[in-house]
């Protein structure tokens, strides 16, 4: 069994979703590590953007990089957790109150001090959407006093369509596979 901590995309991160906004079990692992934080108990923690993989409830839209609220219903001490997104996003719940995150046309914008680097993170911004996901609406040109951008790694205006199941390595493996054959081939 896996520990979730908080609602999540039900695998394979097509449209699913569960909502169950506590500490519960799903005997299926997340298909994409990348939208998850693994918290030292073993919690896996969504940090990815849930209207993006299929979430229909309250939202709340942001740009960029920024620290992430997440509910620990006191059974667990999470450390400082940032959402490593480039682009305009959605998380399900606002921010927590701090002078570093300044909303503005309805969207949060976080103008405190760079987040700590982690290129592990930075991936997040290549898990695709499903096919009907429509990002805020966000004019960068319209950003609130004090904000600059993050070099976070690469960015991404809005998450693509999904169009198979992503899995880190997949791709290379598929890659890999196609090539094989025509390879062969060519040897004498």
């Amino acid at each position: 069994m896996v520990r979730y901590r908080g609602m999540h995309p039900l695998s394979p991160h097509q449209g699913a979703y569960c909502y169950v906004d506590a500490l519960h079990l799903h005997r299926v692992t997340p298909p994409d590590m990348r939208v998850y934080v693994v918290l030292k108990n073993g919690e896996n923690v969504f940090v990815g953007d849930p209207v993006a993989l299929g979430y229909d409830g309250p939202r709340f839209g942001y740009f960029g990089p920024h620290p992430l609220t997440i509910g620990t219903d006191g059974a667990t001490e999470a450390p400082p957790i940032f959402c490593y997104i480039a682009g305009p996003h959605f998380h399900a719940t606002p921010p927590s109150p701090s002078p570093a995150m300044v909303q503005k046309d309805g969207v949060y914008w976080y103008i405190g001090p760079p987040p700590p680097s982690d290129p592990a993170r930075i991936w997040v911004n290549e898990v695709h959407g499903i096919a009907s996901y429509t990002p805020p609406k966000v004019s960068v040109s319209a950003a609130p006093p004090g904000y600059h951008p993050f070099d976070t790694g690469p960015a991404t205006s809005a998450p693509a369509p999904v169009t198979a199941t992503a899995r880190p390595g997949r791709a290379k493996a598929a890659a890999r596979a196609a090539k094989a054959p025509k390879a062969a081939a060519e040897q004498p």
